[in-house]
């Protein structure tokens, strides 16, 4: 029903939308405003009609296998998650999802679970259960994104990085990315034994990388965002990009190791603050 009544018509009127806005990056700019002949964006279109909000999320799942085999279930495969009371971080937590998959890895680690202001709250419509929150080996604090990482003698720290589904533009979201990137330079300068995970199974692979079937899914994704929001995911290449100005004047971040799914795609990046040499 979502391809036939939603995405198809949007897909029809993107020649029209790109001779219309051109280079906009307006979210209301898009294939699906003219297909719709509506001034509401695509996002707020999903949270008034909660029929369009569960098609979507099935299409996202089972038609580009957005979730599939994703970055909780890789946590597995990192050894260091699995030492005796490891002290771990999440940074920009959207939900307890990861702190679930954390404490069934590792029942005696400790966790820190770092949320924008507002976003954690323990009533019934929050994405944060209550039975995590509470829990003893949990504890929750409140950072802006960008800011100084006030927990400085934790082993992992994992770092969510915002997608295009979060209602926030591309180049928002990659000030964001950065600002944190470089937020944790001098953390890991300190303890050079502690590791930045930084989850990217929403990122675009880059091409030849990845089985074609995971690529293929990726960028079908990636379409039907820029028809319906306006609006595309980073590509790897972007991030790892951004990447070489992670530093200061005696080292830099580097990737050691990179997580993939079962499929192949690569949703996790392992991190290490590394001197320069020679």
């Amino acid at each position: 029903m979502f391809l036939a009544e939603t995405a198809a018509p949007s897909a029809l009127k993107m020649p029209a939308a790109t001779q219309r806005f051109g280079n906009s990056h307006q979210a209301t700019d898009s294939a699906y405003n003219l297909a719709f002949n509506t001034d509401t964006t695509f996002t707020s279109s999903c949270e008034q009609r909660k029929k369009l909000q569960r098609q979507w999320s099935a299409y996202l799942r089972y038609g580009t296998d957005q979730w599939e085999d994703g970055g909780c279930q890789v946590l597995k495969s990192f050894d260091p998650l699995r030492l005796a009371r490891v002290s771990v971080v999440e940074v920009s937590a959207t939900s307890t999802e990861t702190a679930a998959a954390l404490l069934n890895i590792n029942s005696t680690l400790h966790l820190t679970i770092q949320v924008c202001p507002g976003k954690a709250s323990t009533n019934g419509s929050s994405v944060f259960d209550e039975r995590y929150l509470l829990n003893p080996r949990i504890s929750i604090q409140q950072r802006l994104p960008g800011t100084p990482q006030t927990v400085r003698d934790a082993s992992v720290y994992i770092l969510h990085l915002p997608s295009a589904l979060c209602n926030m533009a591309s180049n928002a979201r990659a000030a964001h990315i950065a600002a944190e990137i470089s937020a944790h330079v001098d953390v890991l300068r300190a303890n050079t034994s502690a590791a930045l995970l930084v989850l990217t199974s929403h990122l675009i692979p880059d091409p030849g990388t990845v089985d074609p079937g995971v690529e293929s899914a990726a960028r079908r994704r990636d379409l039907s965002l820029f028809q319906l929001m306006n609006d595309c995911e980073m590509e790897m290449s972007e991030f790892t990009n951004m990447l070489n100005g992670s530093s200061d004047s005696v080292g830099r971040l580097v990737v050691v190791n990179t997580l993939r799914s079962s499929s192949g795609a690569p949703v996790a990046l392992e991190l290490r603050y590394r001197l320069y040499t020679g």
